[in-house]
């Protein structure tokens, strides 16, 4: 890319967007992401692209409350339901902001051939970029069956920030998640790793420290940690944070309230 500044890739999953309190998409993480993500864009030249889960769960809320049934649905339907208020949802609330936001739907075989893929996006992104746009990615999950099929082996949007991060050059992968970093033991709070080295991210590592796949979302810790170790053999450092606790705009400015960095 032409502009100076890094690029940087923000991913959110489901387990940060779901408000447990009422059971819809919102809450303090949300907002605190938002109102990060413009602060970085309007203060600094570094360039932002936001990957974001949530259109399937959106698509099953409209549908249950319009009393409709959503049991036996496909997950490719509820998608394409739920793919347009989750994009309202977002431009409204950075527009609040003076941030105009873009949709990038796509899927695995979209980005696979990195090569192609990197030089048609130079000019679309830095078109993008130069006018301060911050594209919003999501799988295209209405043409991905073989993908939606594969969701708990991986195929997750974990694995799609991995890949969009190393196809526009990025320098540090976030990823949002319900948990303040990574814990050593995960019933003890004190076990927080603040900061490691992705050659100590062995399988017998993230096996021992992590305990399966999330409730609402797909990917769990286990795809994050596998994720960040292969990005570190990109030279991507991975952070993996909680919105609320160590909020994106802390971890962006080095102020390691929270969260664990896996180094490169």
């Amino acid at each position: 890319m032409e502009n100076k500044g890094d690029t940087i890739v923000v991913k959110i999953g489901t387990e940060s967007l779901f408000q447990w309190e009422n059971g819809a998409f919102g809450g303090e993480k949300i907002e605190g992401l938002c109102r990060d993500t413009s602060h970085i864009l309007h203060n600094t030249s570094d360039r932002i692209v936001l990957v974001s889960s949530w259109a399937v769960g959106f698509g099953r809320q409209i549908l249950e409350k319009g009393w409709k049934p959503t049991e036996g649905l496909s997950k490719q339907c509820l998608a394409s339901i739920g793919q347009i208020d989750l994009m309202q949802e977002y431009r409204h609330r950075f527009n609040n902001y003076n941030i105009i936001t873009g949709q990038w739907l796509v899927t695995h075989a979209d980005i696979e051939d990195y090569a192609d893929r990197a030089r048609f996006l130079h000019d679309v992104l830095k078109e993008i970029f130069d006018i301060k746009l911050l594209p919003i990615l999501n799988e295209n999950d209405f043409l991905s069956s073989e993908e939606m099929q594969a969701l708990g082996r991986g195929a997750d949007n974990d694995r799609n920030a991995l890949l969009i991060a190393r196809l526009i050059g990025a320098k540090i992968l976030y990823i949002v998640t319900n948990t303040n970093g990574v814990y050593r033991d995960k019933n003890d709070p004190d076990s927080r790793i603040v900061s490691i080295h992705a050659s100590e991210l062995t399988p017998e590592f993230i096996e021992k420290i992590t305990g399966g796949k999330s409730t609402h979302g797909t990917g769990g810790m286990q795809s994050k940690l596998e994720v960040a170790r292969e990005a570190a053999e990109y030279k991507i450092e991975t952070r993996i944070i909680d919105g609320i606790h160590s909020t994106l705009l802390d971890q962006y400015h080095n102020r390691a309230h929270g969260g664990t960095v896996i180094q490169v």
